[in-house]
């Protein structure tokens, strides 16, 4: 307001001085200060023109594309397109669902989402199975994340490290949830780009992170508490883990647990929760809305480690086991006497 009223009484003395110096006998006032107020309001240079983004609307297009390889030259036929060995959910169906809880994406978007999965899928065999995971809203983009899960993790600790080395401790407590490997990108069709592996002191630390997402992976992050990490990419995967660990739920008896002999010198671990083949859905559909009808299989938050002065080797140069991270099914009814997560409420949905 100060600067307005700046310009209005400069104006006015403006005005003045030119009815003063230039011709005193004219008493046209009015038409002197429209012609004073149009000379101080020429601008030297133009802004620049906005140009809108339109990216996201071409990435879109792309996706019902097809490949000129895909078509034979000769007969114009299309040929069928090898299919990917991995496990992909109905997303547009799951994605109807959601929205009956008032959020979610609208029936174009989740389309488009759909098809962005299946190419994921299809340039990335060794995945046994991929679905959408949900959507970050950023400040400049958005993040489109994928869930896709391996067979084992594709990052072991170094050899030769002490078995309560910290480094090694960082990526053997996080082995679960390393199985699950999170792709993002800022629209459906544009490229896929995987999120590096979590550690466990991000995962301990990004909890208490409170910050706004950029929406671009590599842009550096620094926040209070300090992140054990150089990007947003670190810091997204983290929160990934946390909402999964959260919210992943399934009906009780979907998986069993399974136990498995110890793994090889140098092997891969195994999942210790399957599919149980035997599952049927619940005869009475009110069992659904009491905690005890649905489980936790997400892999949990690893307890941290507590190594006593006596943890050394003996005197053959042998290292005491350490026992692997539990992956065990936890009921949802548990949640009442535990601090973390907070329990969750069941409501049923009425058409």
């Amino acid at each position: 307001m100060a600067f307005v009223r700046y310009l209005i009484l400069n104006a006015r003395k403006q005005v003045l001085a030119s009815a003063i110096v230039e011709n005193p006998a004219n008493d046209d006032l009015f038409k002197m200060s429209r012609i004073t107020a149009e000379n101080m309001l020429i601008l030297d240079t133009l802004p620049a023109p906005i140009k809108p983004d339109i990216s996201a609307q071409l990435v879109a297009r792309d996706l019902f594309k097809i490949e000129k390889s895909n078509a034979d030259p000769e007969t114009a036929k299309i040929k069928p397109v090898q299919p990917t060995n991995a496990y992909i959910p109905d997303t547009v169906s799951e994605l109807d669902l959601i929205s009956w809880s008032q959020f979610g994406l609208g029936g174009p978007e989740a389309c488009r989402v759909s098809i962005a999965v299946r190419q994921l899928a299809a340039t990335r065999p060794w995945l046994k199975a991929v679905r959408f995971f949900g959507k970050f809203f950023g400040r400049n983009k958005d993040y489109y994340v994928c869930e896709g899960e391996m067979t084992g993790p594709d990052e072991r600790p170094p050899d030769g490290l002490k078995p309560n080395n910290y480094h090694r401790r960082n990526l053997e407590k996080v082995v679960h949830h390393n199985r699950f490997k999170y792709f993002v990108c800022s629209a459906p069709g544009a490229p896929w780009t995987a999120l590096p592996n979590v550690r466990f002191d991000q995962l301990f630390v990004a909890g208490r992170v409170r910050k706004l997402l950029t929406g671009e992976p590599t842009t550096p992050f620094s926040s209070y508490p300090p992140f054990p990490g150089a990007t947003e990419a670190e810091y997204l995967r983290a929160r990934i883990a946390l909402i999964a660990m959260a919210t992943t739920l399934s009906p009780a008896g979907y998986f069993v647990e399974k136990e498995i002999p110890p793994a090889a010198e140098g092997g891969r671990p195994e999942l210790t929760i399957s599919f149980n083949p035997e599952w049927a859905p619940a005869e009475d559909p009110a069992a659904l809305l009491a905690p005890a009808g649905w489980t936790r299989h997400y892999p949990p938050m690893p307890i941290p480690d507590a190594f006593g002065e006596d943890f050394k080797p003996d005197e053959n140069g042998q290292w005491p086991p350490v026992d692997p991270e539990p992956y065990t099914l936890r009921p949802l009814a548990d949640d009442a006497d535990a601090a973390t997560p907070p329990p969750l409420s069941i409501y049923k949905y009425n058409y």
